[in-house]
């Protein structure tokens, strides 16, 4: 059993060191301290089981060198993996720490054994408890050091790798407590480390090759937090039920009852609250929350630019932010003209699509660069149409058409600043947002017109009514100035004589 039990937890790290230091499938730079340490670990755990009935002394130096050199360096390769950024003096210095830990403790092993000659059987005894004690220090270091970093990176992979990794520490933690370490306490014989309670350090090696192996963290980092916002529910009422019946001096089963009433209906509450606290509240439906109450304002507005903020709003408010940047039809000179940029310079001021745009039409409508750029023929492009399609900073391609699939705009859209990619919720979310956003434009652009053509109907009229009118003489000023009747025209009496002439004729 104790042979089973030990190649279940070596299988797990020898792949992940041959993952991380091997094969390296998923992360471009190799990781030769973490590849050492679980290899290291694999070979340690597979030598454990044999090494107790073949050799003593052996066994006996798997003890001082798990204390010694595994447990220093398995608390120093959290550093190096999940990779993020750290400073360069942080790392040297860190080395260096390692490299004195370990040197420090081998050098004090050495001399205590080269001074005291223990038997074999004294040393296995001596350092059980303290290997006991050592693995939860190693542990509680290791997921305090991912804990701290999480806050530290803004890289949305790295956070769920380390979330994971995390979550897989914490819960060997409290498992290593209540299965080795207080048994141990509570028991006057010595706890032997070949048990299947070592079983509850196999989440960790697990999570290194699940997060070795893939690519997609998303759906699994959401439902390991779904089910801990669950586990931190249930254990809250667990304590608030264990405190209910203790306060309470008469244990009937009445109020018991009451007691495990109350926790079932503050269950939900409390639930909502853990899952508000993990963070789980920007991964649902409520994530779109700001792009609809865009969307909403959006369909209510008339003005092109009350229209375009609301939108851009929602745009940074849902995606943290991206770059992003708006082309409008022009109908004057019919060319898209760059209305609004955040965040991508040197984008084309205006832009002829003519290729583009009868594969913008197509479904669907929000499209990524790669797809879009299969589906067209580079070469019957224009040159500025290349120079957009090419662009390295331009993820998804947002086509505003109206009723009549008539293109009135581009809405690009970069690369999230957390280095996420767009999921198809977030595709679904952004076609809904593009209709509307096209739909609005195209009101905009009615309203316009009827503007202009309102305008231009009040100047026409006022036009001609001017034609119409009668032209009103005008009378000289000043006593010397004489009348001139080839300058002003016939004077009033004139052209009263005129008539009367006129009309007898």
């Amino acid at each position: 059993s104790d042979i089973l039990v030990f190649v279940a937890l070596a299988l797990p790290c020898w792949l992940v060191g041959y993952i991380l230091g091997v094969a390296r499938r998923v992360e471009t730079q190799p990781y030769p301290v973490v590849a050492l340490f679980w290899m290291l670990l694999g070979c340690w755990l597979g030598a454990v089981p044999f090494a107790g009935s073949l050799s003593f002394p052996l066994y006996a130096a798997l003890h001082v060198i798990v204390l010694t050199i595994i447990i220093p360096l398995g608390i120093y390769v959290h550093i190096e993996f999940p990779r993020r950024p750290w400073p360069t003096t942080w790392e040297r210095r860190a080395k260096l720490v390692l490299c004195g830990t370990i040197t420090t403790l081998t050098a004090g092993a050495l001399t205590i054994i080269w001074v005291m000659k223990p038997r074999p059987l004294f040393i296995v005894s001596a350092l059980s408890d303290i290997l006991l004690l050592g693995v939860l220090i190693l542990f509680l270091a290791s997921g305090f050091m991912l804990w701290t970093a999480h806050g530290r990176t803004t890289i949305a992979h790295v956070q769920r790798q380390i979330r994971i990794i995390g979550v897989a520490c914490s819960i060997a933690t409290v498992g290593w407590l209540l299965l080795n370490i207080i048994p141990a306490l509570m028991s006057s014989s010595d706890a032997s480390p070949l048990s299947y309670a070592n079983l509850v350090a196999l989440p960790i090696p697990l999570a290194y090759l699940v997060v070795g192996l893939s690519n997609d963290l998303y759906r699994l980092d959401r439902l390991i937090r779904i089910a801990l916002s669950h586990v931190l529910a249930l254990f809250m009422l667990a304590l608030g039920v264990i405190g209910g019946s203790f306060v309470l001096n008469e244990q009937s089963p009445s109020q018991l009852l009451w007691v495990i009433l109350v926790g079932v209906l503050l269950y939900r509450p409390i639930q909502l609250f853990c899952y508000r606290r993990i963070g789980l509240e920007r991964l649902g439906i409520q994530r779109y929350q700001p792009l609809n109450t865009a969307v909403a304002r959006a369909a209510v507005e008339l003005d092109e630019r009350d229209v375009w903020e609301a939108c851009d709003q929602g745009l940074a408010e849902t995606f943290d932010d991206p770059p992003r940047a708006l082309y409008r039809y022009i109908p004057d000179d019919a060319q898209f003209h760059l209305w609004s940029a955040y965040r991508l310079p040197h984008l084309p001021s205006k832009l002829q699509v003519q290729q583009l745009e009868a594969a913008l039409r197509e479904r669907p409508n929000v499209r990524f660069s790669r797809d879009l750029a299969d589906a067209v023929q580079r070469t019957q492009l224009a040159q500025d149409e290349m120079g957009l399609l090419d662009y390295q900073g331009i993820v998804l391609w947002c086509p505003l058409l109206n009723a009549h699939q008539q293109l009135l705009g581009v809405v690009v859209l970069g690369q999230q600043p957390n280095h996420d990619a767009y999921r198809p919720e977030d595709l679904t979310a952004l076609q809904s947002f593009v209709n509307t956003l096209g739909l609005a434009f195209a009101n905009s652009y009615a309203l316009q017109r009827v503007r202009s053509r309102g305008q231009q109907s009040v100047h026409c009229y006022s036009t001609c009514r001017k034609s119409r009118m009668p032209r009103r003489p005008r009378f000289p000023t000043g006593s010397t100035t004489r009348w001139s009747t080839a300058r002003y025209g016939p004077t009033w009496p004139q052209l009263m004589i005129a008539g009367s002439t006129a009309t007898r004729v």
